[in-house]
């Protein structure tokens, strides 16, 4: 019975090491990703519905999109820390682009897109 004991003590001793120790390390872990939001407007600053909402990792090469709600608004959540073009395009309306979006790790970000009226195929680049 001594010996059952003993053993048992030490397999708890040994769990709450474990726990204790494992704690930091997903303490540590933070956010490696974050959110990047937007309101799509036009010069007038009525907010612009349907508008496709392009965002490319610089880096990766990968392409995120969205599409603007009726609130003009829109986001890509899980984007990974980087630089980021933001491309958004509506019918009727100029492409705009803004290049250089820096993104950090757990800080959300936001973007204001204003669209001016022209042909698909004309592009504003910020």
């Amino acid at each position: 019975m001594r010996r059952f004991r003993s053993g048992l003590v030490t397999t708890a001793f040994l769990a709450a090491t474990l726990a204790i120790a494992s704690t930091p390390a997903h303490a540590q872990g933070g956010a490696v990703t974050t959110t990047l939001s937007g309101v799509v407007a036009d010069a007038s600053q009525a907010v612009i519905p349907g508008a496709d909402v392009s965002v490319k990792d610089n880096a990766r090469g990968i392409v995120y999109t969205a599409v603007t709600g009726a609130n003009g608004a829109f986001t890509v959540p899980s984007l990974n820390p980087g630089t980021y073009t933001v491309t958004v395009a509506l019918q009727g309306f100029k492409t705009a682009v803004l290049a250089n979006v820096v993104l950090n790790a757990g800080v959300p970000a936001s973007v204001k897109v204003v669209l001016e009226v022209g042909a698909l195929e004309e592009t504003v680049v910020v």
